[in-house]
């Protein structure tokens, strides 16, 4: 059956109209959804030519050999706000390990980015960081590269530091 079925076209909006869905789900024995296409989403967090964006201040403000790597305990995500109009961002704070036991808040992306991903770790979870400065707003902070917690690794700048939420 699966085979012989008929292609997905590529507007699946298409489905609502005709008996092509109909048919479909008929021979599953199961009712017929209704599909809707996505809306096109604008949240200002991939605009290329913001602060936030793969040419924006905040990537060309990345230091060259500031990156370490942070293991330690999550406190909590939590949200951090900035002037100038620069989008707010989401950050991770957390004990790093260590004999001095510190806090550290690392940069995880902009606010309607990560506010849309799968959570990467919650408070009490051991967390890995490759982190690295940046300046936002004329003030020098940690922003994460990746994140690894409970076995899953989440990259938000690349090696070549294109941000994660700049990616079309």
């Amino acid at each position: 059956m699966i085979l012989a079925s008929l292609e997905t076209p590529s507007d699946v909006a298409t489905l609502n109209h005709g008996t092509h869905a109909e048919r479909v789900y008929r021979a599953f024995g199961v009712p017929t959804p209704r599909f809707e296409s996505p809306a096109p989403s604008h949240s200002g967090a991939s605009d290329l030519s913001g602060p936030w964006g793969a040419q924006g201040s905040i990537v060309a403000a990345l230091e060259r050999g500031s990156s370490q790597m942070m293991t330690g305990k999550v406190i909590d995500i939590t949200e951090m706000k900035f002037a100038n109009g620069t989008a707010s961002a989401h950050a991770l704070r957390m004990r790093v390990d260590g004999s001095d036991n510190r806090e550290e808040t690392v940069l995880l992306g902009p606010a309607a980015y990560i506010e849309n991903q799968k959570p990467m770790c919650k408070a009490g979870e051991t967390v890995k960081v490759d982190a690295c400065r940046t300046t936002v707003d004329g003030k020098r902070v940690w922003i994460a590269r990746s994140v690894e917690c409970q076995n899953s690794r989440t990259v938000l700048l690349d090696g070549d530091n294109a941000p994660a939420w700049a990616r079309r």
